[in-house]
């Protein structure tokens, strides 16, 4: 039911799109010649990469898939960044027009108060304002789709390194300098391929964590890509080890194999269970939960034997568990999930994105009494596959 309306949303979307396009051709030209050939160009283009998105689905499930640099950039991946472009289009031309009927119905109503009756008389504008007030209407698509391109192109593919130092109280000497290294929410597919996440692996490295955090959903909607994923993430070389957690994409694409696929590289997988490590003479405590999506976190059994007055740091894939957290002492929530709203359009200095309308734990650092959370925005996609102002990131933390 749900890819049906989702399938449903975009096709009506297009159909929209298409349509707006041709009343904006039909107004801006006279000509019947210039209208037909601008009506063949918007539909070859639109249907160009509805038809490139199509393939993109449709080829990401095939077990023989090879694709070169100009198959993918030039054909495959323009589809499904205008899957996102589209979506951000329609709702500022809906936006736009019910803003326009708003104000109609609020003029009429001013003057039916006021006792004022329309003239009979038609008032005249004339073409070069018409054509104006058009065009400025055309205008509004130019945010979106130049956004959407930068997104795709530059934003999306600049890993940005958050150093994070956090100061705990009552922190063991032994632990301060601890080094932990976090990637999540990679989301190896289509269209976040093998050559990333090595780019990923490589910055990862160079930072010469003593621990990496991996916070799940590894894969985007095909249990095909955790081998590609998996060959590059047994690449990471921390001195301690690699810990991991599962993710909601992880147990809806093919949980069994995502989990053998890290063990394979010997990455430790954590599933409502704890590990204990020891730095500089010190033990302590890295715990891993399920997903609350598609699994069951229990947190008491992920910390069951854990010592009370040990340091303790919690992988949760999505910040949700937070406050569970907390109340049971964890110092350290290490999440993912929320890809820092992925689309952010600042509005009065302040970036706005749909995430922060459902959990108050977007992205960065948070502190609840003396626990800490740290959501990260992720490497990959979902949905629209381009970020915009919500960069790749690959976090390092260090205790102090």
């Amino acid at each position: 039911m749900f890819y049906i309306f989702i399938i449903t949303f975009l096709v009506l979307v297009q159909i929209y799109l298409i349509f707006k396009s041709y009343s904006f051709i039909s107004d801006f030209f006279n000509s019947k010649k210039i209208k037909k050939l601008s009506y063949l160009i918007i539909t070859i283009i639109i249907g160009y990469l509805n038809f490139s998105f199509i393939v993109s689905i449709t080829i990401s499930h095939s077990n023989n898939l090879k694709s070169s640099d100009l198959f993918y950039y030039g054909f495959l991946y323009p589809g499904g960044v205008w899957q996102g472009m589209s979506i951000l289009l329609f709702f500022i031309f809906l936006l736009k027009d019910k803003l326009v009927l708003f104000y109609k119905y609020f003029m009429y109503i001013m003057k039916k108060l006021y006792r004022l009756k329309y003239k009979e008389t038609k008032v005249n504008v004339s073409e070069s304002r018409r054509k104006f007030l058009k065009g400025l209407s055309a205008s509004l698509a130019l945010p979106p789709i130049i956004g959407s391109v930068y997104g795709a192109t530059m934003q999306s593919s600049n890993f940005v390194i958050n150093k994070k130092r956090i100061k705990f109280c009552f922190l063991p000497d032994k632990l301060k300098g601890l080094k932990i290294a976090q990637l999540s929410d990679i989301h190896a597919g289509i269209y976040l391929r093998k050559k990333k996440i090595l780019e990923a692996v490589e910055i990862t490295n160079s930072l010469n964590p003593d621990i990496i955090a991996l916070t799940g959903d590894y894969v985007s909607n095909s249990g095909r890509y955790i081998y590609p994923c998996i060959e590059a993430l047994s690449l990471l070389r921390p001195k301690l080890g690699i810990y991991s957690c599962i993710g909601n994409h992880d147990n809806w694409v093919n949980r069994d194999l995502i989990i053998d696929g890290l063990k394979s590289a010997e990455i430790k997988i954590l599933i409502n269970e704890n590990q204990k490590i020891e730095y500089n003479g010190y033990d302590f405590y890295i715990a891993g939960i399920e997903d609350p999506w598609y699994a069951k976190p229990d947190l008491k059994k992920t910390l069951k034997y854990i010592p009370e007055d040990s340091f303790k740091i919690l992988l949760s894939h999505q910040p949700i568990l937070f406050d569970d957290a907390e109340k049971e002492k964890v110092n350290l929530t290490l999440s993912g999930h929320t890809h820092g709203g992925q689309i952010a359009i600042p509005v009065l200095g302040m970036p706005l994105n749909i995430v922060m309308f459902v959990t108050p734990y977007v992205s960065g650092l948070f502190l609840k009494n003396e626990s800490y959370l740290y959501v990260n925005s992720g490497i990959g996609f979902t949905g629209p596959p381009f970020r915009m102002n919500v960069p790749p990131e690959i976090t390092l933390i260090t205790l102090v």
